[in-house]
């Protein structure tokens, strides 16, 4: 039995945390957090892959064209593919641009690898990074009754 959790609640409760820390933005690249947050997984690899969560719950994807078969299944209007071979640093920062996104303060996943990470500073010089961690810790420790009634089911499997 897959157990459905109510994903939009989660976003509204990480864009109410990011409020009162005067963030902007989240760029959640994969990882466990995407899942949590989303429902949506895919695979963490050598290419940028970002699902984008504004302050005010507006959501976009900026994808390698190679997971669009898997990024279009996301509920999240805006979205952007870019190409093997090319930086995808100017398309972001261009993608952005067009979304209205004005990234001053912007929460990153702890777990996002370097190679990402610092040329994201470097495309992207006017904006502040903090680490998202201790937002989804926070929510994490708090658990609703989909969560709750989700480990009774997986106690009892056991």
């Amino acid at each position: 039995m897959k157990t459905e959790f109510d994903w939009e609640d989660r976003q509204k409760q990480l864009c109410d945390l990011m409020k009162k820390e005067g963030i902007d933005c989240l760029f959640q690249t994969p990882s466990v957090n995407l899942g949590y947050l989303t429902g949506q997984m895919l695979m963490q690899d050598e290419r940028l892959n970002l699902y984008i969560l504004t302050v005010d719950g507006r959501k976009a994807a900026f994808a390698n064209e190679v997971y669009k078969t898997e990024v279009e299944e996301w509920d999240v209007p805006a979205k952007r593919y870019w190409k093997d071979g090319q930086t995808p640093w100017p398309a972001l920062r261009e993608f952005l641009e067009q979304q209205g996104i004005r990234p001053g303060k912007v929460m990153v996943d702890g777990t996002m690898a370097s190679r990402f990470a610092f040329p994201l500073r470097e495309a992207l010089p006017e904006t502040e990074f903090v680490l998202a961690d201790s937002l989804y810790t926070h929510m994490r420790s708090r658990k609703d009754e989909q969560e709750h009634e989700a480990m009774r089911t997986s106690c009892r499997r056991c």
